[in-house]
């Protein structure tokens, strides 16, 4: 069939649970009076089978045909991720996870899909703020933010592992006692142009209103 594509679909169905454990505040088990807050938090997002609506799509210039449909199931692999976070010296927020799931148990019908593997992600990220009031100058409410990612992607092609390589920054902009916009910038790549692959530059730009207080609204006096 000349000038034909042919798209596989699939629909997933079913549930899974995600529970999560945080502790309270460890700080005092250090002697060491910088660091303040510290907690460690411990995440498991389980599925296991989901039931798979396959269907064999065929897109000509006379429109989309379905040629088959079957139903299956797919096995999808847990997920965990631990972290800490602490502060210190009361102007500095440290954060750092670790997320991991084995895609290479991955299943489908029954089957192993050989272009998956294990996939990990870490992550740090710090946060800066000045030992500020309400009352303080403007530029000594924003808040700076950065941080590195590191992920093991979940795919292999052609016998290379895929790899992504992050670096994140940000800051808040205050805007009136508790309002203000948070602004975050990210570049990272991933990918390898070795055997034909494609390596990939990704950016992201986020803009985010937080509002704390009611505008706009007369007080009573």
């Amino acid at each position: 069939m000349n000038g034909a594509k042919f798209t596989n679909r699939h629909n997933y169905h079913g549930s899974g649970i995600t529970v999560g454990l945080l502790t309270e505040d460890l700080s005092s088990l250090l002697d060491y009076e910088s660091v303040t807050d510290l907690r460690f938090g411990l995440m498991f997002n389980y599925v296991n089978t989901l039931g798979t609506d396959t269907t064999l799509i065929t897109e000509t210039v006379n429109g989309e045909d379905e040629l088959t449909h079957g139903v299956t199931d797919s096995e999808i692999p847990y997920r965990v991720g631990t972290g800490i976070a602490f502060e210190f010296s009361n102007q500095y927020l440290v954060n750092i996870d670790y997320i991991y799931s084995p895609w290479s148990d991955y299943k489908y019908n029954n089957q192993a899909v050989g272009v998956l593997k294990n996939q990990s992600r870490f992550n740090v990220g710090v946060e800066y703020k000045n030992e500020s009031t309400i009352y303080s100058s403007f530029w000594e409410q924003i808040i700076f933010r950065g941080g590195l990612s590191y992920e093991n992607l979940k795919y292999t092609l052609n016998g290379n592992d895929l790899t992504e390589l992050g670096v994140h920054a940000g800051l808040s902009i205050p805007m009136g006692v508790q309002n203000k916009i948070d602004i975050g910038l990210s570049y990272g790549f991933r990918g390898t142009t070795d055997s034909d692959l494609l390596k990939e530059n990704v950016f992201n730009l986020a803009v985010t209103l937080s509002f704390g207080e009611l505008w706009f609204v007369r007080q009573d006096r």
